[in-house]
């Protein structure tokens, strides 16, 4: 990545102006990239107008901005499979905590102003599968080596997926748990009892790892075999949780493709030259 961005700022041609007060105003070209876009002072000052912390941010946004440029005209050069487009938009789906592609498209209008799916795609699937590549450019690894990371850090990747009912009281709890051991159905006891966002969903909570949950709860879905429900509530910092186990992977190999990329990715970022 350093190498890609001394050679990406060579085609950067910065306007040096005379600070804030210079004579053409706030429209004033701060810099331009040669097939993108120019960055004027208005556009960074309007960013900067509901942030208090204006010399940081200023940088920040101002190199944000050129950063954010540059990967889209590398990204012109690159060319990402559908598998691999589908595989960043479920691990945004896992970083932003939500279950669908239409939420997260949703979230992302809303919070980062893109218009739609599409928008989505060229404006943050692509430069981050970009930063990936130009990151794994000098360095030499096979998927034996991306596998042999995940083993070595097991416990920070492996991942179960389970639904749970949530509850604020023991007693409520214990009698799910005879109701489901009488036959009714996990998903329609976790609409009528469920006390969190998962209950509309049947308490689906996906895949997930340990260091995403509370300990007590992770250690309950992760010891569980798949299929398996907690014989008894397990007490975490939210209430009482009836936790079924529905799928696991615990293998490199069986890991979803957004698990595998989250594995990748550290491994990119701490052995790259």
């Amino acid at each position: 990545m350093k190498k890609y961005l001394l050679a990406g700022f060579g085609a950067v041609a910065l306007t040096t102006l005379a600070a804030c007060n210079n004579d053409e105003g706030n429209g004033s070209t701060i810099a331009t990239i040669e097939g993108g876009e120019t960055i004027t002072q208005e556009a960074l000052f309007e960013d900067l107008k509901n942030n208090q912390q204006a010399a940081g941010a200023l940088q920040n946004a101002f190199f944000t901005d050129l950063t954010e440029q540059l990967l889209a005209l590398a990204g012109e050069d690159m060319d990402f499979s559908e598998e691999q487009i589908n595989a960043m938009v479920a691990t945004l789906q896992d970083e932003f905590g939500v279950n669908s592609e239409e939420e997260l498209v949703d979230i992302v209008v809303e919070r980062l102003g893109l218009e739609d799916r599409d928008d989505m795609i060229d404006n943050l699937i692509i430069p981050e599968l970009t930063l990936i590549e130009l990151q794994a450019q000098d360095l030499d690894y096979t998927d034996e080596d991306i596998a042999a990371y995940f083993e070595d850090n097991r416990e920070q990747y492996e991942q179960v997926e389970a639904r749970h009912i949530l509850v604020e009281e023991e007693d409520v709890a214990n009698d799910i748990i005879e109701q489901l051991n009488d036959g009714s159905d996990f998903a329609d006891l976790a609409e009528e009892y469920g006390t969190d966002g998962t209950a509309t969903n049947g308490g689906d909570l996906g895949f997930f790892t340990r260091a995403e949950m509370d300990e007590a709860f992770a250690e309950a879905a992760f010891d569980l075999e798949v299929g398996e429900v907690t014989s008894e509530p397990v007490e975490s910092a939210f209430g009482f949780h009836v936790i079924e186990k529905t799928d696991e992977a615990l293998e490199y190999d069986t890991m979803p493709d957004s698990a595998q990329m989250a594995v990748k990715r550290a491994y990119i970022e701490e052995n790259r030259p």
